[in-house]
């Protein structure tokens, strides 16, 4: 424990150290896993020695200035740190040559006897693990007891100057993050191929599951609340301004139009998660990562047109029927550019009616994978070869579906989708 009340930083060195122990994300210049198995055993020492100074730079201590003293009362600071040294020196009660390194400040903050135990503290705390990313430095976010800036390398300063220098982490390296994504109803075989990850946010300590989208965009979904907004951090951009300019959302799968053969059946989703689970049971999908991003897959016409993919725009199921109007809005678009697209409607006549009662294909493939990839199936089908029974004309058309029809140029004979239904489930314009 801290004896001192005057030494504020040691506390905060305290924190730091308490963190690290934890395993939290703080970004920190870990030791290569390679060197430090290399490295005999004095110079394995040294090494973990040489991490003091980032050490009390995460927790913002003025490397520059005097300091108080952790151990005795001194209304005067009286303890400095030797950078060359990698240790702090108290002239008002050590002796001349004694410095306190790494190890001893674990023990005394930790409360850890015996070097051994500290020793193994110290390698936890800074040799890397195999799926850590390197050079990686943590943004301090206390403030220093002086009021003067402690000077720092132009390097330092770089890479903490920005906090897209995050840390995103494999998702089967925290259990609270396989538990979400198994409660989502996705496989960890699912996730690995998508390259889930998770990332903790360093000051509200939230949690977030990290999906990785097109040209270096990531949606992040809350899985672990601890403080603050929950709504903050639901998108990551690239800091590549060539990429990505005007900090725009990017679609989810993508890559999914331009893999896809010719006349493959493509369902266009919400949410990334959504796409994810459809993928999963074997459909071809894309997320616009929010219904109000339609530019996204408008952009993609040249390639829909050119591999002739045939979307099914799969909408969330809104109660102010936000998704309905998304879809609408693609659905006019593409007409205008003669690209058949059909939107299935959860309340479509006795198509699929599993879906009608959940608000996503999500939330309908947590409830029952079978009887929602039956659904699917049968909405593929349906369009494939609609029953010969069927004829829209005698249906009952809602107003809605009266405006909608009325606003069509396109001749039904004409468009295999638009024969099974201008006056039906479609609503397609």
């Amino acid at each position: 424990m801290v004896r001192n009340k005057r030494a504020k930083w040691a506390v905060r060195v305290k924190q730091v150290l308490e963190s690290l122990k934890n395993g939290e994300s703080l970004r920190l210049t870990k030791i290569p896993k390679e060197v430090f198995s290399k490295a005999g055993a004095a110079r394995q020492k040294q090494l973990l020695r040489e991490k003091m100074t980032e050490v009390l730079r995460l927790a913002n201590v003025p490397l520059n200035d005097h300091l108080h003293c952790l151990v005795h009362d001194d209304k005067n600071p009286s303890l400095v740190y030797y950078p060359k040294r990698h240790g702090l020196h108290c002239f008002g009660c050590m002796d001349e040559d004694k410095i306190w390194d790494i190890f001893d400040l674990i023990g005394f903050l930790l409360d850890i006897e015996g070097f051994s135990d500290q020793f193994y503290l110290a390698k936890r705390m800074f040799v890397e693990l195999e799926w850590e990313k390197r050079d990686i430095r943590y943004v301090p976010i206390t403030k220093p007891d002086s009021p003067h800036k402690t000077k720092e390398p132009a390097s330092y300063r770089r890479a903490t100057s920005s906090t897209k220098d995050l840390v995103y982490k494999p998702f089967d390296t925290d259990p609270e993050c396989e538990d979400f994504i198994k409660e989502q109803g996705i496989t960890f075989e699912t996730a690995k191929k998508f390259g889930m990850k998770w990332w903790e946010h360093p000051r509200s300590r939230n949690r977030y599951v990290v999906i990785h989208c097109d040209k270096k965009f990531f949606v992040r979904r809350m899985y672990k609340h601890v403080t603050g907004d929950y709504k903050k951090n639901k998108y990551d951009y690239p800091e590549n301004k060539e990429n990505n300019p005007d900090k725009k959302v990017k679609l989810f799968n993508g890559k999914c139009l331009d893999n896809s053969q010719h006349g493959d059946w493509i369902f266009i989703v919400e949410a990334t998660l959504d796409a994810i689970i459809l993928e999963q049971a074997g459909f071809h999908a894309v997320a616009l990562n929010g219904g109000g991003n339609s530019e996204l897959i408008l952009e993609k016409a040249d390639v829909i047109r050119k591999n002739q993919l045939r979307l099914i725009l799969l909408m969330d199921n809104d109660k102010n029927r936000a998704g309905r109007d998304y879809a609408i809005s693609i659905y006019k678009a593409f007409e205008k550019q003669g690209i058949p697209t059909y939107i299935h409607w959860y309340d479509s006549l006795g198509i699929a009616p599993f879906l009608a009662g959940f608000k996503d294909v999500r939330e309908a493939y947590m409830d029952n994978p079978e009887r929602t990839v039956e659904a699917l199936n049968e909405i593929i089908q349906t369009l494939v070869a609609p029953p010969s029974s069927f004829d829209p004309c005698t249906l009952e058309m809602t107003e809605e579906l009266k405006l909608l029809s009325s606003q069509t140029s396109l001749d039904p004979s004409s468009n295999p989708l638009l024969q099974f239904g201008v006056a039906k489930v479609i609503k397609l314009k």
